[in-house]
This record gives structure tokens, C-alpha cells and sequence, in this order.
């Protein structure tokens, strides 16, 4: 008889409050008791500073090795918040989000008000939505790309929307797999039209090129 098969998660804890013990964490436990409530083992932690490489590097390890990444800390209005450093270092930005009232969250529309519009100006962006059904399929997708519209993003052309029956137990499905895979697939043609547009402009503009 085949044993049955364990899901595994880990978590990241991102602060430098959380290592000088100026902040002590409560998310471990809580992270841990929900994920034992749904049959998932928090296999481990690790606590990282407000440094980009150090997340970045921690984020790649983690979810390389575990079903499941969780992440806490790290975004918020605090004077050490990096969140918007990193997305402006990216080379592309993929944003997700519940459907919530026929659109996206608070949380990521408060992330892009504080979002300098330098910040995804020219940079490749994928949309990604999520709902128990395939009402308001097209609500958050509509008003992002005028958001991002207005930032001067180049938008992948094929967005991706998911629903609850896009998973099995927890675990995304062939469709979804897919659709997210179109989804890159489609950010890169993007941004090579868009590198196409520009040369094209500078050309016109007779200005010199590197």
C-alpha cells in the first residue's frame, strides 16, 4: 500500500526588527497551526534582514525544496520596507490577486500608490487573478491594466485567471499550469515588441544608440 504523500511548506521571516529582537515573532506558531489544520507540515523557517539578495536567495532555496513558500514581514509602511526597491530593480513583475468586490485587493492597490511611476515604466508585467468562480473573471484584470496603463508598463497580452477548479487539493492543475506558462510566454513576447517599438523610435529620432 502507497504511503500517503506529506505536503511541506516553509516559511520566510523577513526583518531586521526580527533579528536585533526588538520585534519577537508571533507567525511561526500561527503559520504552523493553520498549515498542520490543513494537512500540511511547516518543514522549516528561515529568518532573513531587509536585504534584497538575502530574500531573493532565501525565496529561490525555499521553494525549491517545499510545495508551499510563505512569506511575512518585509511590507509595510516602515522606514526599512524594501518592497518597492525590489520591484523596481526587477526585470519583470508578475501581480496577483484576489477578485474582491468586482476588482483587485486594497492591499495591492495601497502597494501601487506607493509605487514611483519610474518604477514600471517600460517594464514587463504579468496579471494574474484568482475566485471561487468565474464571476467578475475580468473586474481586477480591467482595472490593472488601466493602472499599469497610466505607470507606463508594457503588459503581457494574455492574463490568467483561476478558479476553484483549477486545484486539487491544494495543487494547481494541467489548465493553470498552462495558462501561467502562456502567461510568461506571452510577457516575453511583450517585452521584445516593446524593445522593437523603442528601437524603431530612437532610429526615427536619429538619436545614437549603445
Amino acid at each position: 500500500m502507497a504511503s500517503e504523500r506529506i505536503w511541506t511548506a516553509a516559511l520566510l521571516v523577513i526583518g531586521d526588527e526580527i533579528l536585533s529582537g526588538r520585534t519577537q515573532d508571533k507567525n511561526i506558531s500561527q503559520v504552523g497551526l493553520w498549515l498542520n489544520l490543513q494537512g500540511i507540515r511547516l518543514a522549516e523557517v528561515r529568518v532573513v534582514p531587509d536585504v534584497t539578495a538575502a530574500i531573493v536567495e532565501a525565496v529561490n532555496t525555499l521553494r525549491a525544496r517545499n510545495d508551499y513558500l510563505f512569506t511575512t514581514g518585509g511590507i509595510g509602511p516602515t522606514h526599512d520596507d524594501i518592497t518597492v526597491d525590489a520591484i523596481s530593480e526587477a526585470d519583470a513583475v508578475v501581480f496577483a490577486t484576489p477578485v474582491y468586490r468586482g476588482s483587485m485587493t486594497g492591499a495591492l492597490k495601497n502597494l501601487l500608490d506607493q509605487l514611483p511611476v519610474t518604477s514600471l515604466q517600460g517594464k514587463v508585467v504579468g496579471l494574474v487573478a484568482m475566485g471561487a468562480s468565474d464571476h467578475h473573471y475580468l473586474g481586477a484584470e480591467r482595472h490593472l491594466r488601466d493602472v499599469l496603463a497610466f505607470f507606463g508598463a508594457v503588459v503581457a497580452p494574455v492574463a490568467v485567471y483561476l478558479n476553484s477548479a483549477d486545484f486539487s487539493e491544494g495543487v494547481l492543475g494541467d489548465r493553470g499550469s498552462q495558462a501561467l506558462d502562456e502567461l510568461l510566454e506571452g510577457g516575453e513576447i511583450a517585452g521584445s515588441r516593446a524593445l522593437d517599438q523603442l528601437s524603431v523610435g530612437i532610429h526615427a529620432a536619429g538619436l545614437p544608440t549603445l
